[in-house]
């Protein structure tokens, strides 16, 4: 009986203890199980920029509509759609033989009252005829002179020209064709710089000094930013929406811009280094902002934060953290403050620091 007994008792202490190590291996499993994975991403320090967005309409630096001064046909057209001309480029001949006539006529008369006058001048000298004579040949002279200058410039109103270096639009014109003032013979623009006008609220008008900066992208060309700088601002306040309007000027050596296109500013206000974390990171609990951060031994710390400019993907940190720490960016409804987890580290999205 008594060996029984013992036997019974050996048997409960071994079971015992198989109990007790198992027991041990589940909890050390279910530490495991309970282990949260979580994406961190470093606090890190970054050129930020509180920006201005508007949207702005481009027009051409010049631009006119090239027309005749006078009525008559066209001799000539000296240009083709779209070509680029510099100034003073012969676009358009008008008929002018009447006109080089009468300037052949203004200078062979000009020669004829200089000749006329330098006789004079000889017979003063010697006294033959009085000087009274010489004043009426001079003014005659004059005259013929302005004459001459008179027939020149309507001869010059025949030729149309380009008065500025450009780009030429559509012909409306052809050979023959009789013009007058106000005929639409093609148009002239002039692209590079090209100006863009937009409006903004009237409170930003502190930052609108001549020479600011500002980035402008276009549907048509989504890889491309175009940088420019502020020529002025319009002197008068929009009463109804309290705006106004800013015109700024656009480099444009390729030629990608054209008048009338649409484009979206970026006008930055103000820029400095600070500190960034991913907006993701960011939890608010009332007013209060939040963000999960894992120390060295990978247990989470929840530590309160101020924040300050954001921007898509990012918000800047002025209180609170410091740079290189490790915020939690993914995972955040798995852990709680004191919770061991392990990580895997990306890095902020958006612009290269």
């Amino acid at each position: 009986m008594k060996k029984a007994v013992v036997f019974a008792v050996v048997l409960l202490a071994l079971i015992g203890s198989a109990v007790v190590v198992w027991q041990k291996q589940q909890r050390v499993i279910a530490n495991k199980a309970l282990t949260v994975r979580v994406v961190t991403a470093p606090v890190q320090s970054r050129m930020l920029s509180d920006e201005i967005e508007a949207l702005g309409t481009t027009k051409a630096f010049e631009s006119i509509t090239v027309t005749a001064t006078v009525s008559d046909k066209i001799q000539a057209v000296h240009f083709h759609d779209n070509q680029a001309v510099k100034a003073g480029q012969l676009l358009v001949t008008l008929v002018h033989k009447e006109e080089q006539a009468a300037l052949d006529a203004a200078k062979e008369d000009l020669k004829q009252q200089l000749r006329e006058f330098n006789r004079i001048t000889d017979l003063v000298r010697t006294k033959t005829i009085a000087a009274s004579e010489l004043d009426r040949l001079q003014s005659a002279a004059q005259i013929a002179k302005a004459k001459v200058a008179q027939a020149q410039a309507q001869l010059d109103d025949r030729f149309i020209r380009a008065p500025f270096d450009g780009v030429l639009g559509f012909r409306e014109v052809s050979t023959g064709a009789l013009v007058s003032p106000g005929t639409a013979i093609t148009t002239l623009d002039d692209v590079s710089p090209i100006k863009l006008d937009f409006t903004v609220p009237e409170r930003f008008l502190p930052i609108l000094a001549s020479g600011k900066a500002i980035f402008a992208s276009a549907e048509a060309v989504p890889d491309h930013v175009f940088k420019g700088t502020v020529a002025s601002v319009d002197t008068r306040i929009d009463p109804v929406s309290r705006s106004a309007t800013v015109r700024a000027e656009l480099q444009n050596r390729q030629d990608l811009l054209r008048p009338g296109m649409l484009l979206r500013i970026r006008l930055v206000k103000e820029a400095r280094q600070a500190l960034a974390i991913p907006a993701a990171a960011v939890f608010q609990i009332n007013s209060q902002h939040y963000v999960f951060v894992v120390n060295a031994q990978n247990v989470v710390q929840e530590l309160p934060i101020t924040l300050g400019l954001r921007q898509p993907g990012v918000v800047e940190v002025t209180n609170g953290l410091s740079a290189g720490q490790q915020v939690i960016i993914r995972g955040l409804l798995k852990v709680r403050d004191g919770d061991k987890v392990e990580t895997r580290s990306e890095d902020i999205p958006g612009a290269p620091l």
